[in-house]
């Protein structure tokens, strides 16, 4: 007795191009949601170094809140020019007008280094408009850029640049 086998021809060939299809389908979702980790993972970042740059301003402000309370010196708007130095009030001893504008200064220095483009507005007017002077609200704005650029922040351009704004308030 003779068996006779039957051949497939070209079947194999066309599952190994469905499970080639239906594997590249899958790396191309999986490279998907990683690269939205990657974007969530840097918006986590930007915001926690908002969070830690407001904090460190609220305490400056803290430490010498009768001229936050009383006066303007550590109010600024966007795009305002930095406060001139008089003196280095790490080094010697200041007022408590020098020590606002110093605060404010090094303050801003070190969000310029921290996120470079990044600007800030400091005001004691609430979200719904009124004037509390025992409160400070801070918004940081911050240049949503790839982390490549942060490499080189002579390649920022703010103008094409989207711009994320962070707000943070505090009783003094």
């Amino acid at each position: 007795m003779q068996l006779k086998m039957k051949f497939q021809q070209g079947a194999g060939l066309i599952e190994v191009l469905v499970a080639m299809l239906v594997l590249a389908i899958g790396l191309l979702g999986f490279s998907a949601i990683q690269t939205q980790a990657m974007r969530m993972n840097f918006e986590t970042m930007q915001r926690a170094r908002a969070a830690a740059l407001a904090e460190d301003l609220f305490d400056r402000m803290r430490a010498n809140s009768q001229q936050a309370i009383s006066t303007d010196n550590y109010l600024r708007d966007f795009d305002e020019d930095l406060p001139e130095l008089i003196k280095d009030c790490a080094a010697e001893a200041c007022t408590p007008v020098q020590m606002a504008s110093w605060d404010l200064r090094r303050w801003m220095e070190n969000l310029q280094t921290v996120a470079p483009g990044a600007d800030a507005r400091v005001s004691k007017a609430l979200s719904d408009g009124t004037i509390e002077p025992n409160y400070v609200r801070l918004t940081i704005r911050l240049v949503e850029t790839s982390e490549l650029l942060l490499e080189e922040p002579s390649t920022l351009n703010i103008e094409q640049d989207e711009l994320v704004a962070f707000e943070f308030y505090a009783l003094l």
